[in-house]
C-alpha cells in the first residue's frame, strides 16, 4: 500500500495496526507492518496478517476496504504515478 511522501509513516504504521487489531485476523500471531520500499510517487507499506485459508479473499478484501475508508479519514494522500516533462533546449520561435 503506497503513501504519500509528505505524510507521517509512524502514523499510518499505527492506523494500519488499529484496522488490523479491529479485523477479523488470527490473534495468535502478530501482523507484520512496516515499510516495504521507497517508490517514484510514494512510501509503500507491507502488510502481512494471517487469517484462515478458506477465508482469505474475503477477509483481505474487508481489511482493504476498511484501510482505504481509514486513510480516507484521516487525510492521508494515496498517491498515483505522475512523470514530470521536461522540454529541454531553445526556446520556441515566436509565432
Amino acid at each position: 500500500m503506497g503513501i504519500a511522501y509528505s505524510s507521517d509513516p509512524g502514523q499510518v504504521r499505527d492506523l494500519i495496526k488499529a484496522v488490523l487489531e479491529r479485523a477479523d485476523v488470527a490473534k495468535n500471531r502478530e501482523p507484520q507492518v512496516g515499510i516495504d520500499s521507497f517508490g517514484d510517487s510514494g512510501i509503500n507499506f507491507a502488510i502481512r496478517f494471517w487469517v484462515p485459508t478458506d477465508q482469505f479473499h474475503q477477509l483481505r478484501m474487508q481489511v482493504n476496504n476498511q484501510l482505504f475508508d481509514a486513510l480516507n479519514i484521516a487525510g492521508i494522500e494515496i498517491p498515483y504515478p505522475q512523470r514530470e516533462v521536461r522540454v529541454l533546449g531553445d526556446a520556441l520561435p515566436a509565432a
